[in-house]
């Protein structure tokens, strides 16, 4: 099948995007140090939502939990649950960021994002002395968070 004039033009626009987007990919890749997988060597490239759901993860108190939701939530942007959880997904191993205490509203584990992290995160929780009940569960009444100890900034007018 023979490419038409028009068909021709739109392919060598996308083309030229593309040739820009990884440009700009690469530049980005140059400016951050090689082998460095730090928080402090991404902050440039995390978007001001991801270290803002970063710092509220990081206020969660050892042995206590949080909903994707009820993160949102602190930060004033309550249907942004999703959000939270790809935010999470997107840490890089070694990260100080305890994703961990970080479960769905039901109070269950619900990572998507790697094979093994159910199993690592359950382990996770229980060495902060969290209980489980027999449905796989958690209970909020014993273990969940309140927000209390959020850094400034986080929190949304």
């Amino acid at each position: 099948m023979a490419r038409t004039r028009t068909g021709r033009r739109a392919a060598k626009r996308r083309s030229a995007r593309t040739k820009a987007t990884s440009d700009r990919v690469t530049d980005s890749a140059a400016r951050t140090p090689a082998g460095d997988a730090s928080d402090d060597a991404r902050v440039g490239r995390l978007t001001a939502f991801t270290r803002r759901v970063h710092a509220a993860v990081r206020a969660i108190p050892h042995g206590r939990i949080a909903s994707y939701g009820g993160i949102a939530a602190i930060m004033g942007q309550p249907r942004a649950a999703r959000a939270v959880g790809r935010a999470l997904c997107m840490l890089e191993d070694g990260s100080d960021v305890p994703w961990w205490r970080v479960v769905n509203r039901n109070g269950e584990i619900s990572i998507k994002c790697s094979d093994h992290g159910p199993v690592l995160q359950r382990a996770l929780l229980e060495g902060e002395k969290v209980k489980f009940d027999a449905a796989g569960r958690v209970d909020w009444s014993r273990f969940g968070w309140d927000g209390e100890g959020v850094p400034d900034g986080v929190r949304e007018a």
